[in-house]
């Protein structure tokens, strides 16, 4: 999580992290400047409700969980630079971070993969859009797939 907020500082992007269980772990790793809420009902909702408190009173945000690898910073130009709402593409298959817009902030409640289905895919040359790095091992996959090339 603190990679990827640092990558979005560095680009000048106003950082804002929704946080769930380990709330204090988390926290004592944030950068300084990076706005948080707590979902205090993580435990009985779903990944969609974070995503929606998150983007409250917010009218572009980049959007990405925190179990990808943190993408390269001309993939997040590339998103920032698409007119509305955004996917990062691949070789064909769709990944994160993605951009949502809602220039009133009000965004609909629904899931992204329902909201996104009609969002211009931006095809980017950067494979850690489509990671998913769910155990230790995937990320120590990643780390050394990294390493190798």
């Amino acid at each position: 999580m603190r990679a990827h907020v640092l990558r979005a500082q560095a680009l000048g992007l106003d950082v804002h992290v929704v946080l769930g269980p380990a709330l204090a772990a988390h926290l004592a790793v944030l950068p300084v400047g990076t706005r948080w809420t707590w979902n205090a009902r993580y435990a009985s909702t779903e990944m969609r409700d974070s995503v929606l408190l998150g983007l409250e009173g917010l009218g572009d945000a980049l959007v990405t969980p925190v179990d990808v690898p943190p993408v390269n910073p001309a993939t997040l130009r590339a998103l920032l630079d698409a007119g509305g709402d955004a996917v990062p593409s691949w070789e064909g298959r769709d990944g994160h971070p993605v951009r949502v817009v809602s220039p009133s902030g009000l965004h609909p409640r629904m899931r992204l993969d329902v909201r996104l289905r009609a969002a211009v895919r931006i095809p980017v040359d950067d494979p850690g859009v489509c990671a998913n790095l769910n155990t230790p091992e995937d990320r120590a996959a990643w780390e050394a797939r990294l390493g190798s090339s």
